[in-house]
């Protein structure tokens, strides 16, 4: 999936940004998410595993448990600014690969960074 230029909204509960899974890819760039629900992720890939390339972009998620990136797969970020203000900056499960480059994150609830 591609994405570009985009204002995205999402309300929830469990209602993410973007939302790759089934070993599906999720190439984001120039994008901005908003999310004011619970565990409403703004950058998604879940099982078996979910891919996000995410570029330029900025996000905000306000509900619990909802992360900026949040994958059983990998992440690879690259300029991007966000705030999770009941979440952290990434949640993840398992055996998974985060790369983040040149971004700027806060996060409000469980650190930022909980991998399990």
């Amino acid at each position: 999936m591609y994405v570009d230029n985009a204002w995205l909204y999402s309300s929830g509960p469990v209602a993410h940004g973007v939302y790759a899974s089934g070993n599906g890819t999720a190439y984001v760039s120039n994008t901005k998410h908003f999310s004011g629900g619970k565990r409403s992720s703004s950058f998604s890939g879940d099982s078996p595993a979910g891919y996000l390339h995410i570029s330029d972009s900025v996000a905000h998620t306000t509900g619990i448990g909802s992360a900026t990136f949040y994958a059983l797969g990998e992440i690879y970020a690259t300029n991007v600014v966000a705030i999770s203000e009941n979440g952290p900056t990434i949640f993840m499960d398992g055996l998974q690969k985060a790369y983040l480059t040149n971004c700027e994150t806060t996060a409000g609830l469980l650190g930022g960074v909980a991998i399990f």
